[in-house]
């Protein structure tokens, strides 16, 4: 019994493990994505196909964005930033 107990416990290590290394890659693909996006606004912000592109790929991690503190503490351009808000206020 002893012996179960001890796999299922590195069991559950392994799932928080590998739980925490997704979040860490997801967490790193939108701020990936967020610079990119950053990028393509400050050179042609104003284009509506790109910004319906980009509107488009910040609803789709609207529930993090909305809770990322990348946002709320102004790491990104003003005018972008506004973007991203306004955005996912939607």
């Amino acid at each position: 019994m002893c012996n179960s107990i001890d796999e299922d416990s590195n069991i559950a290590k392994e799932e928080i493990s590998a739980a925490k290394n997704e979040n860490l890659k997801y967490k790193y693909f939108v701020a990936n994505m967020l610079f990119a996006f950053e990028q393509i606004f400050l050179v042609i912000g104003n284009e509506p196909d790109w910004q319906a592109v980009m509107r488009d790929h910040l609803l789709r991690h609207k529930s993090y964005l909305s809770n990322s503190k990348s946002i709320q503490n102004g790491h990104w351009n003003v005018n972008f930033r506004d973007f991203i808000k306004s955005t996912i206020q939607e």
